[in-house]
């Protein structure tokens, strides 16, 4: 039995202007486009988007320069930081517009959650100070 990736269908006018292409090919290629865009995970290489290592690791040197680079010498509004970990997770899981991986520090290194050099991160609108995640969902 053949896969949709193996299929080698024709798909006439698909492309307006375009020779057509077998459909398994475009449907392969646009496999490969995804998954490269997107974290390639293996259990000796984790590849994670930037910008999602730079918000969960904010805490930690040297992610939290870079941060700092990244937002023109300051932290980002306190209410776009990575404060909470209950609602990150809702938040993904709800919002199509909020995907985020999560990094090896997850499984090994606690300690990212932590604001142990005292980093002033900012006050919430509700008037909550950003310091360490909060994880009462865990606890």
């Amino acid at each position: 039995m053949q896969t949709l990736l193996q299929a080698h269908c024709f798909v006439p006018g698909a492309f307006p202007g375009h020779a057509p292409q077998p459909a398994g090919e475009q449907l392969e290629r646009q496999l490969n486009q995804t998954l490269l865009s997107k974290a390639i995970c293996s259990p000796t290489v984790c590849l994670v988007a930037a910008g999602t290592v730079l918000f969960y690791l904010i805490r930690m040197e040297p992610f939290t320069a870079m941060n700092r680079n990244l937002q023109g010498g300051r932290f980002d509004h306190a209410d776009r930081l990575f404060s909470n970990l209950a609602a990150t997770w809702d938040n993904c899981l709800h919002s199509s517009s909020d995907v985020k991986e999560l990094t090896p520090e997850f499984y090994h290194q606690s300690e990212f959650l932590l604001n142990c050099n005292d980093f002033n991160l900012g006050v919430q609108q509700v008037s909550c100070l950003v310091s360490c995640t909060k994880r009462n969902c865990w606890q």
